[in-house]
């Protein structure tokens, strides 16, 4: 897909900024050219001239550029020039091109709106579009989406209170999968989620409570689905960076690497206390035999995963 014909930038609001360029004539861009120095040539920011890649191709540092802050490029969203200069997000990090990198959070989104710090790092002039964040987010939300359906389809995953309850209980589950990652649905019952916290707390498998359960059923090939857990290795620690850069930048609950017990009833929207608290921490996981475990049920069926 050309990176402009994006579907995914239509049917969103305005990114609102404390200050930022006029809009371009036709509404739907704004024209960030350079700046600094009266003919387009930018020469303010710190990384203008370096190349995109610190220490090395497969280095995990970028320079944020809003905060000119050296990071690991797991806290960061990379974004690239089209041909007709306008800034298209890519999150799958594949798109060829200089990459811009910048920190997932929404004030580093405003500030380099505002500020032109695209154009400044790339020293040309670019057109961001109004709904870029929005636009970041819903891109990230669909690549999480596809990753849990990979993990599904290679038999990964398993789905339902019972069969969450045992996975997280024995520490196994298909013929030798081990659980790496627990996932609830934002919108789920707390009582569900208060008797398997604990269970996921001695196990010391991470929680995610991002999507609900429409967006965790069609992932996993169900009507809806309220409990899952996904296999640990490699693809699960996918799964745990895409949340992380997700969640920073869309103000949701973090990763929570050692979950504690359950909101109670009648709390904010009954999302688990530690998901709220522990904030992302390293969630790299080992890699661990997941040769062919027993696929998720009901699969390839629709069906409601509820207690």
């Amino acid at each position: 897909m050309h990176p402009t014909t994006d579907p995914t930038r239509r049917g969103h609001g305005p990114l609102t900024v404390a200050a930022g360029p006029a809009p371009a004539p036709q509404g739907a861009c704004a024209d960030v050219s350079g700046a600094g120095t009266g003919d387009g040539e930018i020469t303010d920011w710190p990384g203008a001239d370096e190349p995109e890649v610190l220490g090395g191709k497969k280095g995990p540092l970028r320079r944020c550029v809003a905060s000119s802050a050296v990071a690991s490029r797991d806290q960061m969203v990379r974004f690239v020039i089209a041909p007709d200069g306008i800034l298209v997000p890519d999150v799958e990090e594949s798109l060829p091109g200089r990459g811009l990198w910048l920190t997932a959070d929404p004030a580093m989104f405003e500030k380099a709106v505002a500020r032109n710090l695209f154009a400044k790092a790339a020293r040309r002039a670019v057109r961001v579009e109004k709904d870029l964040a929005p636009r970041t987010v819903a891109l990230l939300r669909r690549r999480c989406l596809a990753l849990i359906g990979l993990a599904c389809r290679g038999g990964g995953a398993v789905a339902g209170f019972e069969k969450v309850q045992a996975a997280l209980r024995s520490g196994r589950f298909g013929k030798s999968a081990v659980p790496g990652l627990w996932l609830e649905a934002a919108d789920g019952a707390a009582d569900g989620r208060a008797k398997l916290a604990p269970l996921a707390a001695a196990a010391g498998v991470p929680l995610v409570a991002v999507l609900d359960r429409r967006e965790l059923g069609l992932a996993l090939g169900r009507e809806e689905a309220v409990h899952a857990v996904l296999a640990r290795g490699p693809l699960t620690a996918q799964v745990l960076r895409e949340f992380g850069r997700l969640s920073a930048l869309a103000g949701l609950p973090p990763v929570s690497v050692a979950p504690a017990r359950a909101a109670p009833a009648g709390s904010p929207d009954g999302r688990t206390g530690a998901a709220g608290e522990a904030g992302l921490r390293d969630t790299s996981l080992p890699d661990a035999d997941t040769s062919t475990p027993d696929r998720i049920e009901g699969s390839t069926t629709r069906r409601s995963d509820t207690e």
